[in-house]
């Protein structure tokens, strides 16, 4: 069977039965686990599948997992208003760099700042730039990278790249949750 024809036929069985391990696609086609994660890796690039930890499942089955920003910036406003005000007792003095993470949260963070505040303030999502666009004391600098739609965030391995540069004084860093029975 030539590779085609097995991923093919893998991403076939992974949306009949729902989910399968790397070991079950191992036996069931007779080639090595190393095989089957190549495999699955092109076949999630294609988007017919998506990985998971010891295998695959259907594309569409984590496709609802995260809620859109707007989504997210509407939940738990009252919480996020008061985390925003709290943060603004971190802030760093004039001249100081910043880095500010995409989110919600630190998007009400970047409404707040004083606007005779002087910072160089490193955001990475599209809303909080813009809005920080406005603040005359704010020397902006957008981090590169693909913008997600979902976050409307940028990420990848040039975001990645210019974070390993960066040397900021003090991160405001945003969560998709957090609880006392869970952590992170």
């Amino acid at each position: 069977m030539y590779a085609e024809e097995r991923q093919q036929a893998m991403a076939q069985l992974v949306a009949a039965r729902g989910r399968l391990s790397v070991t079950a696609l191992a036996e069931q086609y007779d080639v090595t686990t190393e095989t089957v994660r190549r495999d699955l890796s092109a076949l999630e690039r294609l988007g017919l599948v998506r990985r998971v930890h010891g295998g695959a499942v259907p594309a569409s089955s984590l496709a609802v997992i995260e809620s859109g920003l707007g989504e997210r910036d509407a939940a738990n406003t009252a919480e996020k208003e008061r985390i925003a005000t709290a943060a603004l007792e971190l802030l760093p003095p004039a001249g100081a760099t910043v880095l500010l993470d995409a989110g919600s949260t630190t998007a009400r963070l970047a409404a707040l700042l004083p606007r005779d505040h002087r910072l160089v303030v490193f955001p990475h999502a599209v809303p909080v730039a813009a809005r920080l666009a406005t603040y005359p004391q704010v020397e902006l600098h957008l981090l590169p990278g693909r913008v997600r739609r979902t976050t409307q965030a940028a990420v990848g391995t040039d975001t990645v790249a210019a974070l390993a540069d960066l040397r900021a004084d003090v991160a405001f860093l945003g969560t998709n949750g957090l609880t006392v029975d869970h952590g992170l």
